[in-house]
């Protein structure tokens, strides 16, 4: 997700060569991502083809997307203006990334203090969504690309940190 959303600061940089990322079937259909993400099988049988391959790989220490992109000086920031406001309700996306990072009935009644009860639980989509909050996710960076009022809780997960140096106007919710 988060290189999908990158690809055009990854192609400001290196607008003469074609970059591809590997990933599984199921996430390229699932998150509908373009052309120049390939299934790991399709990869596999055409190793030969690609010019220079570098591995990037989830780690406990940090986050391989950040670290690829100061590495190659690929600009982090993809959105630097103000939330809009076009919806009125107040959606909660309560899975992250990492399952032991996702909301739990603690998390749920802290969050219904601060914001109240008319929340909507991990919709389907963002139609009249005004605001998003949730634990590093998919639709958390995919709602602040949207331009939705966007707020990570911080649970001290790689991403949080990359999500906020890409979507500077949002916000980080401690609870």
């Amino acid at each position: 997700m988060q290189f999908n959303l990158l690809i055009k600061n990854i192609k400001e940089k290196y607008n003469e060569i074609n970059l591809y990322f590997i990933t599984t079937r199921e996430i390229i259909e699932t998150l509908e991502l373009p052309d120049n993400f390939i299934d790991i099988n399709f990869f596999s049988e055409n190793k030969n083809k690609f010019g220079c391959i570098e591995k990037i790989q989830a780690n406990q220490s940090g986050n391989p997307i950040e670290d690829f992109c100061k590495k190659n000086n690929i600009e982090l920031c993809v959105n630097n203006d103000y939330p809009n406001s076009l919806g009125n309700k107040i959606a909660v996306y309560t899975q992250s990334h990492d399952h032991h990072k996702s909301l739990n009935n603690n998390d749920l009644e802290k969050i219904k203090k601060i914001f109240g009860n008319n929340l909507i639980m991990n919709p389907k989509n963002f139609d009249d969504i005004g605001s998003v909050i949730g634990p590093e996710c998919c639709q958390i960076f995919q709602s602040a690309f949207r331009k939705i009022s966007t707020c990570v809780i911080s649970n001290n997960g790689n991403y949080v940190d990359l999500f906020l140096k890409m979507f500077p106007r949002h916000k980080k919710l401690e609870l």
